[in-house]
């Protein structure tokens, strides 16, 4: 007698299984964080406690943002694993600077780790330390770029004289900042304003010859509620432009970063489901390959028979 499938059913069982997993995976790791997060947020070092691996190190070059976030992207797929992390963001620095001085290209070669991926905070402060002109805006652009470009050609074995490359192909993340806490370009202008500027930069980076090393996603408006709009919620910053130790856990426990860092589905479910955002793409991939180990393992039991 040939026995056949019903595929609706094993759909439901396997989804249900993804969330009951989800969630009891989420109770873990906020168990698991609780003793963490103290030495996590806010740059502290990473937790003795985690695995350390060597894979996927990361480099964080640029400014105050990257600068303040300390080691806290070491645990950036969760606490139960540490990342190697060089962070080498210098608090004030512009992407004039970054660019002129080639301090990208020295932060390659001081490595201490082989990167495989940067995250780079570059252009904030040359808008601000001119009163958020928009006529710097392409110049400013054009700079992030040529910081990119350093760092992709230095990675590749393309340094000048004096310096030293090393062979690897680097994924490097710029996504910007988001729209300050308070009106910090005057009369009402702050939100429109950063929210141009970094459209001006992302477009300069997509249409460059590096676009293909370059992952860019807006955060402009990741920190504006219903009650802060147009500016971005006080609670998550250290003062108008900062961000404090909630900022960066809500910021780098968001789905695109996890994505950009290769966490596992299973890491991006895990830290999605504690933060309440659980993406419907993650359960819906977790479901599907669950459905498929069921019907092959059906198909195969069958065969068998």
């Amino acid at each position: 007698r040939t026995t056949t499938m019903k595929p609706i059913p094993t759909l439901r069982v396997a989804i249900l299984f993804v969330l009951l997993l989800s969630v009891v995976n989420a109770k873990e790791k906020k168990k698991d964080e609780s003793s963490s997060t103290a030495t996590r947020l806010g740059g502290g070092t990473a937790e003795t406690t985690a695995t350390t691996t060597d894979e996927g190190a990361i480099l964080a070059i640029g400014d105050s943002w990257a600068s303040l976030s300390g080691n806290y992207l070491a645990n950036v797929c969760g606490s139960l694993t540490t990342r190697p992390i060089q962070n080498d963001g210098k608090s004030g620095s512009t992407a004039k600077e970054w660019a002129y001085n080639r301090m990208g290209v020295e932060a390659i070669e001081n490595r201490r780790y082989e990167y495989t991926h940067v995250w780079l905070s570059v252009g904030g402060n040359d808008y601000l330390d001119n009163k958020c002109d928009m006529s710097i805006a392409d110049k400013v652009a054009a700079n992030v770029v040529n910081v990119i470009k350093q760092v992709v050609d230095a990675s590749h074995g393309e340094a000048a004289v004096g310096e030293v490359a090393f062979q690897q192909d680097l994924k490097i993340l710029y996504f910007g900042y988001s729209i300050p806490s308070r009106d910090v370009c005057g009369q009402g202008r702050t939100a429109t304003l950063f929210a141009k500027q970094g459209e001006i930069i992302f477009d300069a980076i997509r249409n460059s010859d590096y676009a293909e090393y370059v992952t860019t996603f807006d955060i402009s408006d990741m920190f504006v509620t219903a009650e802060s709009s147009p500016l971005s919620d006080p609670s998550y910053f250290a003062d108008a432009i900062h961000l404090n130790d909630v900022g960066y856990t809500k910021l780098f426990s968001s789905y695109n970063v996890l994505r950009f860092f290769d966490c596992s589905v299973l890491q991006i479910a895990q830290m999605a489901q504690a933060d309440g955002q659980l993406p419907v793409g993650v359960l819906v991939g977790s479901a599907v390959a669950i459905v498929s180990v069921v019907v092959l393992a059906c198909f195969w039991l069958k065969k068998k028979r």
